[in-house]
């Protein structure tokens, strides 16, 4: 039987299943799954995370540092907590959500929620570019992929939402010379050096 889904090119000798968002909230809840398991729930398969190493969390640290030097007050830097999407609970690496707090002391933040999400992919690109299809059909505003392989920034916008082949209608790729502009709100932008954000 041939699994689809993120890990799609692996073959399994028997029949497999998905699990909806509550089946999985539960398994953690009754224990079965614990944060040592560094799993995450992706279009309903549990999959397993990638290790760190120090370039992708340097990586990650200067990404937050440099976002939050321009953080509205309304906004709040999650660091690899789950978010909810219609089929998923994902943890990106930082996910940039609407505030304040205390919003989320009975649930992860939903899509309407989450301003951006950003993923660092070194061993990961393939995995974190499968996400564009979770984070497009949630109609999340912006998704980054931060690629230290090939020392570029992939910048996914226009979500297309919930539809047979879910996807971002824009993507832009800026390799470490160029800047960015990011729209953390309706009005204000800000400049972002890409080789600032590279390890």
């Amino acid at each position: 039987m041939q699994a689809t889904g993120p890990e799609s090119n692996i073959t399994v000798p028997f029949p497999v299943r998905k699990f909806s968002k509550a089946e999985y909230q539960l398994l953690g809840k009754m224990g079965v799954l614990s944060v040592d398991d560094r799993v995450e729930l992706l279009e309903g398969w549990i999959v397993s995370k990638m290790n760190h190493n120090p370039p992708h969390d340097l990586a990650l640290m200067l990404v937050e540092e440099t976002l939050r030097g321009y953080l509205p007050s309304n906004m709040l830097i999650r660091i690899q907590m789950p978010v909810s999407t219609i089929d998923s609970e994902p943890e990106p690496d930082l996910a940039l959500v609407l505030g304040p707090i205390r919003r989320y002391s009975e649930q992860h933040p939903r899509c309407d929620e989450i301003r951006l999400v950003v993923e660092v992919a070194d061993t990961s690109v393939l995995r974190d570019r499968h996400k564009c299809r979770i984070y497009a059909r949630g109609q999340v505003q912006e998704y980054w992929i931060l690629n230290l392989v090939d020392r570029q920034i992939e910048i996914y916008t226009q979500p297309s939402g919930d539809s047979p082949e879910p996807a971002y209608g824009s993507c832009q790729v800026h390799n470490e010379s160029c800047t960015i502009h990011f729209l953390c709100n309706d009005a204000d932008s800000f400049p972002i050096k890409v080789i600032d954000l590279l390890p």
